[in-house]
Formats: structure tokens, C-alpha cells, sequence
């Protein structure tokens, strides 16, 4: 004698065993494909994290607004006629034709703020992330000027494991090894002129 539920032998049912199942909850599914999901694109993204950009107030008396990792603008005595909040983020390296992006691209601005006298960009490079076969005298800022989407190659200097320019616009600046023996702008594009 069979005690319980009886199940019917004959017939089709439509569902199926799991379905039937009392202990069966379909969300139980959907939120475990979701954490697993979450679980894996966090782990494999971590770069995906965005910072704010870090900012500081400059006046007539110049100052120093501390970016990212160590990153720096420098704006001396006199450089601006009034107080200017700017702002230093670290953004995704540009695909500059005729260069090579080996370190971190900055975004300063407010972009088109024009200075009386040249501030200093100061990016952070470590030597052991150079290239093979390059040396810190190889690296350069490149800046691209917003009017006409060029990019250009800074008199670049390396001190104190930093590289330095000097310039009187804000705009992107990017650390790069440009082609050898070679001086040009590059269009956002790719075209490339030389000076």
C-alpha cells in the first residue's frame, strides 16, 4: 500500500520536474545568475571605479592643486588675475599616431583657462615602467589644444621621478615617446604636420 501523494503514470505533464517541485522558486535562479555575474565583473574590472576629479582653488598668489597619484599643477605668482577652482583627473590614454601613450593621460581644467605666465604639469612616471631600449630622456608631455584638436610635444624635463612641462593653457596632457628626431602636432584624428 503506497502512503502519501500519488503521482499519475499516464499522460503527458507540461512542466517539468523542477516546476513541479514545491521547493522550486524561480527567483532563487535569477538572483543567483545575478550575484555570480556582479561576483565575476567586479573582480575582472577593477579600473572601472571612477574617481572624482581632485580640485583646488588658485589665486594671484599661485599654488599647487594635488592630482591623482601624485600628479601636479604648479601655477606661480601672478599667473592668474583671480581666484580659478581646477581641476586634475586621470583619464583613458588616447591613440596619438606617431607617439606612444607610456604613462597616464590628465584631464586639467578648466579646459581653455589661459595663464599670464606658464604654469607646471607634473606627472608621476617610475623608471622601472619604462620600455625596453628607452631611457627618461626618451618621455614627453604631449598637450592637446581644444581649438584645434591638435596634439603637441612640450619641452618636457624628468626631476625627482616625475615628469615636468611648462604651459599656459589647461587641456589634456599625456606621457608619450614620440617617433625619434621628430617634432610635430598631431591631429585628435591622426593626420600628422610637422612644425
Amino acid at each position: 500500500m503506497v502512503v502519501g501523494r500519488t503521482r499519475r503514470v499516464s499522460g503527458l505533464n507540461p512542466l517539468p520536474r523542477l516546476a513541479r517541485d514545491r521547493d522550486y522558486h524561480p527567483w532563487r535562479l535569477g538572483l543567483a545568475i545575478l550575484c555570480i555575474s556582479l561576483l565575476v565583473f567586479s573582480v575582472s574590472c577593477p579600473e572601472m571605479t571612477s574617481q572624482p576629479p581632485a580640485e583646488g582653488t588658485v589665486g594671484i598668489a599661485g599654488g599647487e592643486v594635488e592630482g591623482p597619484e601624485g600628479s601636479k599643477v604648479v601655477v606661480p605668482t601672478g599667473a592668474l588675475e583671480e581666484e580659478t577652482t581646477l581641476t586634475v583627473e586621470e583619464k583613458e590614454s588616447p591613440t596619438i599616431l606617431g607617439a606612444k601613450v607610456v604613462g597616464k593621460t590628465l584631464e586639467v581644467g578648466p579646459a581653455g583657462t589661459v595663464f599670464k605666465t606658464p604654469i607646471t604639469i607634473e606627472i608621476p612616471f617610475a623608471e622601472s615602467d619604462l620600455p625596453s631600449g628607452t631611457t627618461t630622456a626618451d618621455l614627453q608631455i604631449q598637450t592637446a589644444d581644444t581649438a584645434d584638436g591638435k596634439w603637441t610635444i612640450l619641452p618636457t624635463v624628468y626631476e625627482n621621478g616625475a615628469l615636468k612641462a611648462q604651459v599656459s593653457h589647461l587641456s589634456l596632457f599625456s606621457v608619450v615617446i614620440a617617433a625619434p628626431d621628430y617634432q610635430y602636432t598631431v591631429d585628435l584624428v591622426g593626420d600628422r604636420d610637422k612644425i
